[in-house]
This record gives structure tokens, C-alpha cells and sequence, in this order.
């Protein structure tokens, strides 16, 4: 009886290793950002002395991954300096799915309400 169990474990192995390696390895490709004021001017407020926080973005295919980042409020994507895509990002969206017609190289713009956090991505 323990052959037995022992020679169907043997024949199934190679299947569940191989399941294994079919596994996805792809991991979403954090952006790197920068940070502006919108206005300086129009400030109500001061800042303070910490620095801001970056939103934490990643991106796989045409998928943005929203990690801590609940204070979004406008994302727009760029070709060329013109808005091709403008999506409000309403409170607590952990993804937004891109349209798959955007291709190449665009800028990225994720907008609070005093900063504006600039990057690039790859379609």
C-alpha cells in the first residue's frame, strides 16, 4: 500500500512543479514621481517642515496599483503634453485600469489638492 501511494505522488510531481513555474512572475513596476505646487501663490497654508509624501503607484501592463494612497484626487495621462486620459479617482480605488488603446511613452499626473506629483510610464 505505501508503494502504491508513494509511486502516485512520484507520477504527479512533475505537474504540480511544473504548475509552479507557470506562475506569473510579473510584479507591478513602482513609477518614479516628482512633486510640484500647483500654486505657490494660492496657498492658504504653509506645507510645514516634513517633507510630502509620494504616492506609492505601481503599474503592470495597463493597470495602476494605488498602495497608501487615499488623498488622490484627479489622475491624468499625458502623450505629447496633451491629456489623453482623465479619470477622478474617487476615495479608497486601489486600481484603475487604463484604456488599452494608449501606447509608448506617457506622462503620468496625480493631483491632491495643493500638489500635483509628476512621472512616466511605459504602455
Amino acid at each position: 500500500m505505501k508503494e502504491l501511494v508513494f509511486t502516485m505522488i512520484l507520477s504527479i510531481a512533475p505537474f504540480v512543479s511544473n504548475a509552479e513555474k507557470e506562475v506569473s512572475t510579473n510584479t507591478p513596476q513602482p513609477i518614479t514621481q516628482q512633486v510640484k505646487k500647483i500654486d505657490p501663490s494660492s496657498s492658504t497654508k504653509p506645507h510645514g517642515r516634513s517633507p510630502i509624501a509620494i504616492p506609492d503607484v505601481c503599474i503592470d501592463s495597463h493597470t495602476l496599483y494605488f498602495h497608501t494612497m487615499q488623498w488622490i484626487s484627479l489622475l491624468n495621462i499625458l502623450q505629447n503634453d496633451v491629456v489623453v486620459f482623465s479619470k477622478t479617482v474617487p476615495l479608497g480605488t486601489t486600481t484603475v485600469e487604463l484604456p488599452i488603446e494608449l501606447e509608448g511613452n506617457c506622462g503620468i499626473r496625480l493631483y491632491t489638492d495643493a500638489f500635483v506629483f509628476e512621472g512616466e510610464i511605459e504602455l
